[in-house]
């Protein structure tokens, strides 16, 4: 999983494409290292659980967020328990990165997604790191901060935001661009230290 599935719009239609590792422009500083290996967990576990929610938010929300469609709006709330809402952010990019405590991939690609993070443009770019975790805050928090991790965590208790987003795996994160309009997914976990991003966010994004 080391590689990214990205799905990008293509002409009227869209299609599978693979980004290939180019160095490109300075949008993002250096690349920093790649993510360190697999952390131990119970695969079988995270099958299940990821199984179970994923369904679950098919069976209640339907369809997918789709490329060329506006975002589904939400509210997620920070660790202090204040809310965040997508529309806040109008005007700039936005990762909403779906994720779970459980799930071994994401824990693997949490340090890699917390050093891209800090290489984005800020006053472009925001990205919300949403956990589908039923644990409350304190939890979550602790976790974060036991793990390093350096990336600030947003709650969406059981993966409703998740579900309505039509997502059935996780990680995954859609790419919403300022007008609320989604413009790439990656499904699976994506290589953020991967220069072709750069090429990606420099030449397919207007600036807000």
């Amino acid at each position: 999983m080391n590689a990214i599935e990205l799905i990008a719009p293509e002409g009227p239609g869209r299609q599978r494409q693979a980004q290939p590792a180019r160095r490109v422009g300075s949008l993002l500083s250096r690349p920093a290292g790649s993510a360190p290996g697999a952390l131990c967990g119970v695969l079988l576990a995270c099958f299940a659980s990821s199984l179970f929610l994923g369904f679950a938010g098919c069976e209640r929300f339907g369809r997918r967020a789709e490329i060329g469609q506006m975002a589904p709006d939400f509210t997620v709330e920070d660790l202090s328990g204040h809310p965040v809402r997508l529309r806040d952010f109008r005007g700039k990019n936005v990762f909403v990165h779906f994720w779970a405590t459980w799930c071994p991939p994401c824990l693997v690609e949490l340090p890699a997604l917390a050093r891209f993070e800090k290489r984005l443009d800020r006053e472009r770019f925001v990205l919300l790191a949403v956990c589908v975790d039923r644990s409350g805050p304190d939890s979550i928090r602790a976790f974060m901060e036991a793990g390093g991790y350096g990336l600030e965590a947003y709650l969406d208790p059981g993966g409703r935001v998740a579900g309505s987003f039509g997502t059935v795996r996780f990680p995954e994160t859609y790419l919403i661009d300022g007008e609320g309009v989604v413009r790439y997914k990656v499904l699976g976990s994506g290589s953020w230290g991967d220069p072709a991003w750069e090429r990606l966010l420099h030449y397919s994004l207007q600036r807000p």
